[in-house]
């Protein structure tokens, strides 16, 4: 919150601020879209796995 006449400071604090939580959401966002690509790559490889070897175990299991 900015008081009702703010400083050169009080704006660049503030910008400052605004700036590492976009930096600290974009962070959150990479690993989650990483996360998301790894467990469906995982996925995919087991499945042509699967299909290549039926005697695999199945998910689950």
């Amino acid at each position: 919150m900015l008081p009702a006449q703010p400083t050169e400071k009080d704006l660049e604090t503030l910008y400052t601020a605004r700036g590492a939580a976009i930096v600290a959401c974009e962070a959150k966002r990479r690993l989650a879209v990483e996360t998301y690509a790894g467990e469906h790559a995982d996925e995919a490889a087991w499945l042509r796995d699967l299909a290549r070897n039926p005697f695999l175990p199945k998910r689950g299991n």
